[in-house]
């Protein structure tokens, strides 16, 4: 089944933007294009099958239903950037299940949500065994692994989606590729959202009773999970950028500096002991923008607009203030 997107902006300048960088660059942009094209597809399937099964929280299965949505929406919209540009589109989407350098940085987070499916179908339809003294085991079992794609799910929307905006995002603070910053900054609120609510869901769980003992046994485990993306992260920006290709604001070392970042802000935002020392700032602060709308306020008739600041009233005005403005 094919999704039909309605598209917010126009990808025939980025496509002649596409055919003007240097092959480095368009390496660049395509490998990380490629990337958010996988991640995104399995976040689609992984909120529709690994959590709404077991939710019973009525407005809980609603959001996953939207977040599993909005997830579909964000790997149809990369398909379509793919295949607006000047090049052939089935070649690229073949090397997204090809790739090793792509499939190994997703690898470990697909099998832990691989697991809880396993485990859903398991519980759902008491298919363990007749032997009734394993069913505590089971049970711990199948809530071991929902905890773990619940963090995965937060390494995915906190960490590894957060480094691959930002190299979407350089092209466009450099003037290039603007439409497809655009839509990626579209991409980016959604994802903020997601974020939160594995922030939240995270931060709840682990205090209730029935829980708790879950989260304190694999504590370590759970640190081992995000150590691993961390490093995966690296392997990919070592791998994207090994043709020395660089962007005016950003290249591996800064990407590295910002992953370091952005995994400290991740696990100290759910209560994670950080493997990795503090940056103090933001090293790409500039990106900021992208997902900060009220910041942005672009004329339509010019450009393809993210978001557009309309007049406030200010209803706090004094009686004194009116007299002395001139209309």
């Amino acid at each position: 089944m094919n999704i039909n997107v309605k598209h917010d902006f126009s990808y025939l300048q980025d496509a002649k933007d596409f055919d003007e960088l240097l092959s480095k660059l368009q390496e660049l942009y395509l490998a990380n294009l490629k990337f958010q094209t996988v991640l995104d597809s399995a976040a689609t399937r992984t909120v529709l099958e690994v959590f709404k099964p077991i939710t019973t929280n009525p407005q809980l299965e609603e959001w996953w239903t939207v977040h599993g949505f909005q997830e579909a929406i964000h790997s149809a919209s990369y398909a379509e950037l793919i295949k607006a540009l000047p090049l052939n589109a089935t070649k690229v989407f073949d090397d997204i299940m090809i790739n090793e350098d792509i499939l190994s940085r997703a690898r470990e987070i697909v099998g832990r949500f691989d697991d809880t499916v396993k485990w859903n179908a398991i519980m759902i339809t008491d298919s363990f065994t007749d032997d009734k003294s394993v069913i505590p085991y089971c049970i711990d079992s199948h809530k071991k692994s929902l905890v773990f794609s619940l963090y995965a799910l937060n390494i995915l929307e906190a960490g590894l989606f957060q480094t691959s905006f930002i190299t979407t995002f350089a092209f466009a603070e450099n003037g290039t590729m603007e439409s497809s910053g655009k839509s990626m900054s579209k991409i980016a609120q959604d994802e903020i959202n997601h974020k939160a609510m594995t922030q939240h869901l995270i931060n709840r769980m682990k205090v209730d009773p029935n829980w708790k003992y879950i989260f304190e046994e694999n504590y370590i485990e759970i640190i081992k999970m995000y150590k691993s993306a961390y490093e995966a992260d690296f392997l990919w920006i070592d791998y994207i950028f090994r043709d020395g290709a660089r962007l005016l604001g950003l290249n591996a070392e800064i990407l590295k500096e910002y992953a370091q970042w952005n995994i400290h802000r991740a696990m100290s935002s759910i209560g994670l002991e950080p493997f990795v020392d503090k940056v103090t700032n933001n090293p790409c602060q500039w990106s900021e923008k992208y997902t900060k709308t009220s910041n942005l306020q672009v004329a339509l008739n010019e450009s393809d607009g993210i978001n557009y600041l309309l007049g406030k009233l200010n209803k706090n005005i004094t009686q004194e203030e009116w007299k002395e403005m001139k209309i």
